[in-house]
């Protein structure tokens, strides 16, 4: 038997509905949000490109050289440790392998220390030292060697049909600090021959550089590849000028 505590089964649909619509309009609320949430990052996201494409621009070789040049004119008169490591990818898309590493310091105005590292078929060190009379070299683990005289160098060569171009990027972060971007671009044509065939190959070397806002060179990372080939040769150079450095005869 029915009584007036009970409720009709219409009333009992009533209750329900009415308990469900504030979990409805939660839903809808934070479905809501979640879509507002993706288009503002959208936007950030628009936003910061179009950014980026507004700050790059094209600059002659004369403007790129005149920065490059007094970026190294402060490196060549200031001490630094500077650390290199170049590493070889048979497939970019993969985990590349490290074939060299390489640390400088430099102690102004007449003093600096090398180590070269190898990791082809086998693991070689050879380090130098040029404490401002002396140049000291030791291979692996062997003994230390005096020499008279120092210096070091290298000469890049290129050969080919070349066409280069220069690019400022605009401002980025590197490592908490605010550096200008720049890219240098080469792509060289060189023909090559076989007994039986000529043929062309395309190179693409393309260099960043990181300038700090008095135009010392922070960092730089060149690679190398050949179009059509999934091959990559990098080479990333760090630069710390901050750096507490100390050289002296490892020997008497």
């Amino acid at each position: 038997m029915w009584t007036s505590g009970q409720k009709t089964l219409g009333q009992w649909d009533i209750s329900r509905l009415a308990a469900c619509v504030p979990r409805t309009r939660v839903f809808v609320y934070y479905s809501v949000m979640k879509l507002v949430m993706v288009f503002l990052v959208l936007v950030v996201l628009l936003l910061s490109a179009l950014g980026l494409a507004a700050q790059t621009k094209e600059i002659t070789e004369k403007q790129f050289n005149e920065i490059n040049a007094k970026g190294m004119e402060l490196l060549n008169s200031s001490s630094h440790r500077s650390t290199r490591k170049l590493e070889y990818f048979g497939d970019r898309s993969k985990p590349g392998r490290t074939s060299e590493t390489s640390l400088r310091e430099v102690l102004i105005p007449d003093k600096w220390r090398t180590v070269e590292e190898t990791f082809y078929d086998k693991h070689t060190r050879e380090e130098s030292i040029w404490d401002g009379k002396f140049l000291y070299m030791k291979v692996n683990d062997g003994e230390w060697k005096r020499y008279n005289g120092g210096g070091s160098g290298g000469v890049d060569f290129e050969a080919g049909e070349m066409t280069k171009s220069y690019k400022y990027l605009g401002k980025a972060d590197l490592d908490g600090k605010r550096a200008d971007m720049y890219e240098f671009k080469m792509d060289r044509i060189a023909r090559k021959m076989t007994m039986t065939d000529m043929f062309t190959v395309h190179y693409i070397r393309k260099i960043s550089y990181w300038f700090s806002a008095d135009g010392k060179l922070l960092k730089k990372i060149k690679e190398d590849d050949v179009q059509g080939r999934n091959e990559l040769s990098r080479e990333t150079t760090t630069i710390d000028y901050d750096a507490n450095i100390k050289i002296e005869a490892p020997i008497k």
